[in-house]
């Protein structure tokens, strides 16, 4: 897929611009905040720092359907 300079651009800024997100050095899916932090006390909350392939791979793994809808956003599967 071919993506404009200009529309690169406008991506760029815009994810710079974002507030609800910032990078923390050292963060993982086991240190969510960085390497002083752990998951142990989060054993019940909804994994994080995981890509959707990732996502997949545990949900097939595991037995588990993959939820393909969450908050009006739909993700299709391709063949």
């Amino acid at each position: 897929m071919f993506i404009s300079q200009k529309t690169k651009k406008n991506v760029t800024e815009i994810v710079q611009q974002t507030p609800w997100w910032w990078k923390v050095k050292g963060a993982t899916w086991k240190n969510p905040e960085g390497p002083d932090s752990s998951i142990n006390n989060r054993m019940e909350h909804p994994v994080i720092h995981v890509s959707w392939y990732d996502a997949q791979s545990y949900a097939k793994w595991s037995g588990k359907r993959f939820q393909l809808k969450q908050n009006g956003n739909s993700h299709q599967e391709e063949d």
